[in-house]
């Protein structure tokens, strides 16, 4: 029996200087809309919380969630065969839509929460030197509620009588690593095969539940990830590549939740 409807109208600028062929700037503002997903809009009554959800019911609206962008940056040229880039941006989302843990251990329920805020730095170096190709890129993110608001987690060991817990504004979004580091590196062998290497490293990360931020538990840990790949061109149609991941066969989590995983 739900029947949701959202528009709105997006707009956007942005703005590109080059003073030379080796420097160029760049800036930016858009607005942007996402609608609340089926899956969302069918688990959102705190009373009627789920433990995944799958099961399509008229549960409350959720308002649409916007986002307003701001951003900017520089790139260019160390050398010919050596480029970079530096980029900012800050995103405020309105009607922020989370998944939120429940009294009930194991389950929750879909709720916009009111603002939250990703400021960012993203930075970029890559190199071709003869057959060797280089590439590293850093990202730090700080993605925080920008709201105050009581949400039950009993798993959480900073939870009142009650099971709830208070998240005020600053406290970090839980499920973003605030900073990763992926580094890539190719060796053509020949001019038809290639192999290559991918570094990849985060930082650790706020569990679900954890919204603020005082679990005894603390973060989910950072890790550390190599890959490998090769890639052989039989002719100009056909390509050939293996790829191996995890090469160290690393234990790691990407991703938390407090409390009762029911399966």
């Amino acid at each position: 029996s739900g029947n949701h409807t959202y528009t709105r109208l997006n707009p956007a600028v942005g703005l590109n200087y080059n003073p030379s062929k080796t420097l160029g700037f760049y800036g930016g503002y858009n607005e942007g809309m996402r609608a609340a997903t089926p899956v969302e809009l069918s688990c959102a009554d705190e009373n009627r919380p789920c433990s995944l959800p799958n099961a399509f019911a008229a549960d409350p609206h959720l308002n649409k969630v916007v986002a307003k962008t701001f951003e900017g940056g520089v790139r260019g040229k160390l050398a010919e065969n050596l480029s970079w880039n530096m980029g900012l941006y800050n995103t405020e989302n309105t009607d922020d839509i989370q998944f939120i843990a429940s009294n009930a251990t194991g389950f929750g329920y879909f709720k916009n929460v009111g603002d939250t805020r990703r400021r960012g730095l993203e930075m970029g170096l890559n190199g071709k030197f003869d057959r060797l190709s280089l590439a590293a890129n850093y990202g730090f993110v700080d993605a925080t509620y920008q709201s105050d608001f009581v949400v039950g987690s009993p798993a959480n060991s900073a939870a009142d009588i009650n099971g709830q817990i208070q998240v005020t504004k600053g406290n970090r979004i839980p499920g973003i690593a605030r900073q990763t580091l992926k580094f890539r590196m190719t060796y053509d062998v020949t001019p038809a095969w290639n192999v290559g290497t991918n570094l990849v490293f985060s930082a650790g990360q706020y569990a679900r539940g954890d919204e603020n931020n005082q679990d005894v538990n603390g973060k989910v840990p950072g890790y550390g990830v190599m890959h490998l790949d090769t890639h052989y061109s039989v002719n100009d149609n056909w390509k050939l590549f293996a790829k191996v991941n995890n090469v160290f066969d690393n234990k790691y989590a990407t991703f938390g939740v407090l409390g009762e995983n029911i399966f």
